[in-house]
């Protein structure tokens, strides 16, 4: 079958009549007799290639091709249920189906809010697509994707439970390429580079015995919830996620003085700081290339989720020693607690432990015992 490429069109496979009464309704096949308008309304199930995704409706799934522009800049996840509204026509020359796309949309009531979609065409975020996309490009984020997959399913869950923009799942990429322990120049530490002048309004502790800056649970919550507050202060995402770079007061100010409207303007008259206007820009091309990895010929690992939860450990623990005695990895119980400086936990027996929870069986049954040592004695 001769393969077409159509810009703001989907392709859907060339079958017959009868064969595509099968797999979507009734009255969208009669529109087949003759040009006509019609609907397909369901979910992508997932995608099956750089340009093809299994779309189901209510009769059946569809594989789709999309053009080159993919969902026309519209973001498209699996938990999204669309609407396509279109034009249904037959080639006469080849019997290839088309369905000619005028608008795609979420349907009502979809729970996710997304990024502005304007912030791709600027040039400097297609400055950063064609960087991110480059083979270069892709395996850096591949190998940030890889080093994050522990935490990522985590941080995707919460933005999805809060309805928050997917974007924000990918901010620990640009903040500190997944690196949990990660501490800049200036003192800013953990996924989501907390100061210690920041984290004063969240739980989060540092003591000589943790850094909860480095604690992917707690930092996630407080993050987040930071995210959240500056979008009520500025009812726009650019500037809520500009905020968290360079400060809510500065990008406040900044608005009061120039009078701008947008954080593009803001970007435009550069009345805020230059990293700041890369960090957006940085974002959103990452956003775009992993909210779409099947388009740039990527599998997403990174999804897999890995059910944490949390565990009152009730006494002072050794984390190897808790993992060899639960008869536990213990990669996934020292990289889940990277806060803890000694791999000890504190002298406080409320302190809670991030485990899997295909683990958490067998380490509440370890810390439970009495007649085992999760503890080495100072020599």
């Amino acid at each position: 079958m001769k393969r077409y490429v159509i810009i703001g069109c989907l392709i859907l496979s060339s079958i017959s009549p009868r064969l595509f009464a099968d797999v979507i309704s009734t009255a969208q096949a009669r529109a087949l007799t003759h040009n006509a308008p019609a609907s397909l309304r369901g979910n992508i199930i997932y995608g099956i290639g750089n340009d093809r995704y299994i779309f189901r409706d209510n009769s059946g799934n569809i594989t789709i091709r999309v053009g080159s522009d993919g969902w026309g800049g519209l973001y498209i996840s699996p938990s999204d249920r669309i609407e396509i509204d279109g034009e249904i026509r037959r080639d006469q020359s080849n019997g290839q189906i088309e369905f000619n796309v005028t608008q795609i949309r979420r349907a009502p009531g979809s729970s996710q809010e997304y990024l502005s979609i304007y912030g791709l065409n600027q040039p400097l975020t297609q400055h950063y697509l064609a960087r991110y996309t480059s083979p270069q490009g892709l395996r850096q984020l591949q190998e940030t994707m890889r080093r994050g997959s522990l935490y990522h399913s985590f941080i995707r869950n919460e933005v999805e439970r809060r309805g928050l923009p997917m974007e924000l799942a990918f901010i620990p990429l640009i903040e500190s390429d997944y690196i949990p322990t990660a501490v800049s120049p200036a003192g800013a530490a953990g996924l989501w580079q907390f100061m210690m002048n920041s984290i004063g309004p969240f739980d989060i502790r540092v003591t000589e015995w943790n850094d909860e800056r480095m604690d992917f649970w707690k930092s996630t919550m407080a993050a987040l919830s930071k995210l959240q507050d500056n979008y009520r202060q500025l009812n726009d995402w650019h500037l809520a996620l500009a905020a968290y770079n360079a400060g809510l007061g500065r990008i406040m100010g900044a608005l009061r003085e120039t009078r701008a409207n947008s954080f593009w303007e803001l970007a435009e008259r550069r009345a805020i700081p230059n990293e700041t206007i890369h960090y957006v820009s940085k974002l959103l091309a990452v956003s775009h290339v992993l909210t779409n990895p099947y388009y740039f010929g990527m599998e997403p690992f990174w999804n897999v989720d890995h059910g944490w939860t949390r565990i009152r450990v009730g006494r002072m623990v050794d984390l190897e020693m808790l993992a060899d005695a639960a008869g536990v990895n213990r990669h996934y119980l020292i990289r889940a607690n990277q806060e803890l400086t000694r791999r000890i936990t504190p002298p406080d027996p409320n302190y809670h432990l991030k485990v899997r929870s295909i683990d958490a069986a067998a380490i509440m049954a370890a810390l439970q015992r009495n007649d085992i040592t999760l503890l080495r004695q100072p020599r």
